[in-house]
């Protein structure tokens, strides 16, 4: 069993308060991982197994903003001598 917690970001946000502080919780286990994301702000709680039918349509009701990565062009430079 593994469990990853992750600090407060606007990934994710409470469908019932509207808020962005969420802190989302996840335990692996063998083949199911098990999230649970509570809000700071209302202290709204909810979880759901990866392998549930309603998963996907769980997590498009906590989505937040889009995280884009930001790409670092200056780790590709390869140095010639």
């Amino acid at each position: 069993m593994y469990i990853w917690a992750v600090t407060v970001t606007d990934e994710h946000r409470c469908p019932r308060c509207g808020s962005y502080a969420v802190r989302k919780h996840e335990t692996k286990f063998a083949a199911v991982t098990v999230v649970e994301l509570a809000c700071e702000n209302c202290r709204h709680e909810e979880e759901r197994r990866s392998d549930a039918a309603d998963h996907a349509a769980w997590v498009e009701r906590w989505r937040g903003r889009l995280r884009v990565p930001i790409y670092d062009y200056d780790d590709d430079l390869v140095d010639v001598d």
